[in-house]
């Protein structure tokens, strides 16, 4: 049933959004150094809730 449904929701050629953005890194250049770079400049500090006061 479930097989059913997901072939007649999704069209086959869809676009797959990790296919899409592994494409688009590998068209940029990037390499997992970059990635790695990124990830360690990244700002961990958790966000503080919105206020509507």
């Amino acid at each position: 049933m479930r097989d059913i449904l997901d072939a007649a929701v999704r069209p086959a050629n869809r676009i797959r959004i990790g296919s899409a953005l592994s494409a688009l890194s590998r068209d940029a250049g990037l390499t997992n150094a970059d990635f790695e770079s990124l990830e360690q400049a990244r700002d961990r500090t958790p966000t503080k809730p919105m206020s509507f006061e």
